[in-house]
């Protein structure tokens, strides 16, 4: 069932358009003899380079996201086991304070990489910076309860690479694959059915089996549809719209923080005298 739903997610009103131009224009190449044996090499060179460049530049964007998203979430919950952990026990308000400002923060960014409104960008990236600011500010704090400055430092690191993870992830969403590149693979997927009805209709007339010709059109035009198709859902790793999405859920990270106990750590530090 998986496969066949797969399958399904690929499919689109291109795939029938296109298939169905491909089977009206053989049929009209062959009713008016218009046919030639041409060269399969082009649709080689047109279409399938230019279309699984993109599919191999966008599935490496894919990758490089999903590496700053967990480098961000990691360096998110350093920040709060360094709020939980380094902090004495008297100060319990530091570890619940951190908890509910990083998980506003990973609220603020989960709702702007999911959004699918360009318009919106602007808005929902502000909420973003500000939590930013906040997180800067509540580590600054952290000399009032007795953080070393060692420790205060390797802080400020945490936050400092989890800004610059969202940073490549913000350029990741922006820049894509070359869209010249994109526009001229569409350009000739539509072409296709016209440029190559002849093709498909010197062999529908020569062949022992004509529908043979048919199928060749349609099994062409559905293999090129759902390329072009792949690589538009790879393209913006972000929108939950394609399989190989990347999920961006802000329960596993809140199941990762509400799961800590305060009184364990704090009975560990007595037992291990820290």
């Amino acid at each position: 069932m998986k496969l066949f739903r797969s399958l399904w997610n690929i499919i689109n009103y291109k795939t029938f358009i296109i298939t169905t131009l491909s089977v009206i224009g053989t049929y009209y190449c062959k009713e008016f003899n218009f046919v030639g044996d041409l060269p399969i090499t082009l649709v080689g060179t047109a279409i399938i380079f230019p279309v699984v460049f993109s599919i191999n530049s966008a599935y490496r964007r894919r990758e490089d996201a999903i590496m700053s998203y967990a480098s961000m979430k990691s360096n998110f919950m350093g920040l709060f086991y360094a709020s939980k952990n380094w902090v004495s026990s008297e100060h319990e308000n530091y570890c619940r304070k951190s908890a509910t400002l990083l998980l506003k923060t990973m609220g603020h960014i989960i709702a702007f990489f999911t959004n699918n409104q360009t318009e919106k960008q602007a808005e929902l990236e502000k909420p973003i910076y500000r939590s930013f600011d906040e997180i800067s500010l509540f580590i600054q704090t952290f000399r009032k309860v007795g953080v070393t400055p060692s420790e205060l430092s390797r802080a400020d690191q945490y936050f400092t690479r989890a800004v610059a993870d969202f940073e490549r992830m913000k350029k990741i969403l922006y820049y894509r694959t070359p869209y010249s590149l994109r526009v001229y693979a569409i350009f000739f997927l539509y072409s296709f059915p016209v440029l190559y009805a002849p093709y498909f209709a010197y062999h529908l007339k020569d062949s022992t089996y004509p529908v043979i010709g048919y199928i060749s059109a349609v099994l062409y035009s559905f293999v090129f549809v759902s390329l072009i198709n792949i690589q538009e859902q790879l393209e913006n790793p972000f929108d939950q719209y394609g399989e190989d999405d990347i999920q961006l859920d802000l329960s596993e990270m809140r199941t990762m923080i509400e799961n800590v106990s305060i009184k364990d750590v704090a009975n560990f530090k007595t037992e291990q005298n820290i």
